[in-house]
Parts: C-alpha cells; structure tokens; sequence
C-alpha cells in the first residue's frame, strides 16, 4: 500500500513540476513572441489556463484584484502550486 502512495505522490509532483514549467514558458513567451497565434503560446495557454480558471474566478470576487494591471491570478497559481511541489517533496511516505 505505501508503494502505490508512494508512486501516487511522485507521479503528482513531477505532474505539478511540469506544469509550472509550462507556466514559467507561458510567461516568458508572453514578454518575448508578440505572435497571438503562434502554436507555442497556443500550446501553452491550452495546457496552463485550466489551472489558472479557478484562481481567476476566486480573484474576481475580490473587487480590489479586478483592476490591477498584470495577471494576479497567474501569479498566484503558480505560488500555489510552488507550494504543492515543495509539500510533496518534504512528506514523508
């Protein structure tokens, strides 16, 4: 039973690793190709946006957040899911 959790785990934070690289090559591909249409940034919006949805939606009720120039929902789930990352690396099974 550990094994399975074990591998559970593992799996989950390479999953959670990539994605924050895809992230991080979002971000940088959004300063760097002003292409709106290029398959790379297609690409990396269709695999990061689903992670960012909920953030969004949950920034969005906060009146303040709305208005503010940059992405913070973007910003935010990517901390989150930093923070995942690191959990799953110092628990112990």
């Amino acid at each position: 039973m550990i094994g399975v959790i074990y591998i559970i785990k593992k799996t989950v934070y390479y999953l959670v690793r990539v994605i924050l690289i895809m992230m991080f090559a979002r971000a940088l591909s959004s300063w760097i190709i002003n292409d709106e249409d290029s398959k790379l940034n297609t690409f990396l919006y269709a695999v990061t946006e689903p992670f960012v949805i909920p953030v969004r939606m949950l920034v969005d009720k906060v009146e303040s957040l709305r208005n503010l120039p940059m992405d913070i929902s973007f910003m935010l789930t990517f901390m989150i899911l930093g923070f995942v990352q690191v959990l799953l690396s110092f628990s112990n099974i």
